[in-house]
């Protein structure tokens, strides 16, 4: 039986999109990922990086469900074009970290990661937030654990719509987001 819901929304670019021809459809030779599980808002995210040299992606997948059915999936594609992207980068940060469980007894309340998780994007109307890892570029790539964060950021901006996916487990937060004034072209927020 399927576990996707009958009325299965399905977006890429929070647009619209036909999950039998979207990019998931499509056989992607994965390099890594990783992925985090919300239980509490039974969302997970997924975060797929794809170095294949005919087209290299990041992918975000964000998925929601109701405890029986998948109602809901969420898929960003980052690719050749977009700001920052650099999908070698994001391979080569990502397996500097070590993405173990936390002991029970170490872990911070959902509220705590939450919280950090906020603090990166009221970074963008509050320029005292230090910011370690931004699109692929790794801003301390010399491990000083100094402020190294001088990547141009917008300071006025404050970023509203937040969906988030917390894992306890393994200290971890995931917000998708509309992005006001990311892309000046739009009215309408970018996704990110």
């Amino acid at each position: 039986t399927s576990t996707l819901f009958p009325n299965l929304t399905y977006t890429e670019q929070f647009k619209p999109a036909n999950i039998s021809t979207g990019i998931l459809s499509n056989p992607l030779n994965i390099t890594q990922y990783r992925s985090i599980l919300d239980d509490v808002l039974c969302t997970a995210f997924t975060e797929i990086t794809v170095l294949d040299p005919s087209h290299p992606y990041v992918l975000g997948v964000r998925v929601v469900g109701d405890g029986s059915y998948i109602s809901k999936i969420e898929t960003l594609v980052s690719d050749a074009g977009d700001w920052l992207f650099n999908a070698t980068g994001t391979a080569l940060y990502n397996s500097w970290e070590t993405w173990g469980a936390i002991p029970l007894e170490e872990r911070d309340s959902r509220e705590v990661i939450q919280a950090a998780g906020d603090a990166y994007f009221d970074r963008f109307g509050n320029l005292n937030v230090t910011v370690p890892l931004e699109g692929g570029a790794y801003t301390d790539a010399a491990r000083t654990n100094g402020s190294t964060c001088h990547l141009g950021l917008p300071s006025a901006i404050k970023v509203v719509d937040r969906r988030y996916v917390v894992d306890v487990v393994y200290g971890a937060v995931n917000i998708y987001v509309g992005f006001p004034g990311l892309d000046r072209a739009s009215k309408e927020p970018a996704p990110d």
